[in-house]
């Protein structure tokens, strides 16, 4: 993870805490709203470019999310690329 942030790559984090959730960037806001509150939204990356949104949740809540028309729900263990926590500081700075 980190030889691939310290040359600029993204890093594929692996979780088997949580669970990734795929999802257009838009529609996930609202679908996150409503997680944070009931304290079942974990760490989110979103790309505008793509138009697309990545979120964790409890693996334990994972399945009240499969069968939901525009998301996708991952297989357990499923990595996500990340940024670096500083480079993602800076991204949301800027």
């Amino acid at each position: 993870m980190q030889r691939a942030w310290e040359t600029g790559r993204l890093a594929l984090i692996y979780s088997t805490a949580w669970t990734v959730v795929e999802a257009p960037l838009l529609p996930s806001l609202d679908v996150m709203q409503q997680l944070g509150p009931a304290g079942k939204l974990g760490p989110l990356v979103g790309c505008s470019e793509d138009d697309l949104a990545w979120w964790l949740v409890s693996s334990d809540d994972a399945h009240d999310f499969t069968g939901l028309p525009e998301l996708t729900v991952k297989a357990p263990g499923s990595g996500l690329l990340c940024l670096a926590p500083a480079a993602s500081a800076r991204a949301g700075a800027g």
